[in-house]
């Protein structure tokens, strides 16, 4: 308890009693009488002791999940409270949290330091996987609600069994070069990579789960543009093969594996339901105009970027000093996180247009820049 005195600017002095031995006893509604003294005068105060407010504890940041370590890496979100931060991101039990700006995450420690001397309001920056398909997602902080113990927990959102996440590879399966494989879908340039207009029923490609609306990103690890580069690298492949695309759904990326089938006869492709534009299938013939540029690489996604895995011999890639190994950071100063990133930055680049990398060795000696000139690709 402590006394309440005054107003600024006024000296006072305690003349009726001891200040350290009184305010010791002193409580809440006691009566003191103060001599006071301003600017040479002098006056008797009565006053009344008040109770010491109580100091205000900052709120601290609040999330709203439950969660274990995942085999594989990232944290397996076994409870999500009902209309808490995570709860309103969309998040779900079952979800697993890869990353938080940029830090990866494997337990609810990581999770703690991620968050650092974040308060209620600040964001974070999350990468979210659920059923092998990973999102970027942004979450506001709540406060963390009151630690009452006669309160009522509020329901949760059940989990699902985690599915272990897919990964791009770019290990490929041999290819059947004498029996042209078929994928079975209709395709059509979108910002980004080639929109899948319709997946013939029955087909490879919807057999493995590929819809409308599905943006084809790359091709075993090889970002894909434009049709003429889709084509390209299904180039050689045949039936019985096994070939794994790039695909981004509603914002969530995956890789598919598609296994290709036996190419239809002409009558049974023209009887096959078709887009309302008209069909624009893989083996459209490219145009005479200027070549889209061709660099000549393939990668996975890392923690740091983009992991070169297969660069091709006499490409620019190879000419421009990259290796198997390296990993990009940047493409003309745009982070590499995903395969879709890279492809963004390739998306209308031309033989002969300039892209400028900044990337990582194997050794993981500093940053390092390349200037890459895309060359045409052959026909």
């Amino acid at each position: 308890m402590f006394p309440r005195f005054g107003r600024p600017h006024t000296t006072f002095r305690l003349a009726s009693l001891a200040l350290a031995k009184h305010l010791a006893a002193v409580q809440a509604g006691d009566n003191l009488k103060l001599e006071v003294e301003r600017e040479g005068w002098r006056k008797e105060l009565s006053l009344t002791a008040a109770a010491r407010p109580e100091e205000k504890k900052p709120a601290r940041p609040y999330i709203g999940i439950s969660g274990d370590e995942r085999q594989g890496g990232g944290l397996l979100l076994t409870q999500v409270a009902a209309g808490g931060p995570a709860s309103q991101a969309g998040l779900k039990g079952g979800d697993a949290i890869i990353s938080i700006d940029g830090h990866q995450v494997s337990s609810l420690d990581d999770l703690r330091g991620a968050m650092g001397n974040k308060k209620p309001g600040d964001t974070l920056a999350m990468v979210v996987e659920r059923e092998g398909w990973k999102k970027d997602v942004t979450l506001k902080l709540g406060a963390r609600p009151d630690e009452d113990t006669n309160a009522t927990p509020g329901p949760v959102t059940p989990p699902t069994p985690p599915t272990p996440p897919s990964r791009p590879r770019v290990t490929e399966t041999p290819r059947n070069e004498e029996k042209p494989g078929f994928l079975g879908v209709y395709l059509k340039d979108d910002a980004g990579g080639l929109q899948v207009e319709n997946a013939l029923p029955g087909s490879p490609a919807e057999r493995a789960g590929l819809k409308t609306g599905d943006i084809v990103v790359a091709v075993a690890g090889h970002p894909v543009t434009d049709l003429a580069g889709f084509t390209e690298q299904l180039q050689g492949y045949g039936a019985g093969d096994t070939v794994k695309f790039g695909v981004r759904r509603e914002g969530w990326t995956r890789t598919v594996e598609v296994t290709l089938g036996d190419r239809p006869s002409k009558q049974q492709l023209t009887e096959a339901p078709r887009p309302s534009e008209g069909p624009k299938t893989t083996e459209r013939p490219k145009t005479t105009e200027t070549k889209p540029g061709f660099l000549g690489i393939a990668v996975e996604e890392s923690a740091k970027g983009l992991k070169i895995v297969e660069v091709t011999p006499g490409s620019p890639a190879e000419k421009a000093g990259l290796k198997v190994g390296f990993t990009l950071a940047k493409a003309d100063d745009r982070a590499l996180k995903s395969i879709d990133d890279l492809a963004g930055v390739l998306q209308g680049k031309h033989a002969g247009d300039r892209v400028s990398f900044s990337y990582a060795t194997d050794g993981g000696n500093g940053a390092k820049t390349a200037d890459v000139t895309l060359a045409p690709r052959e026909d």
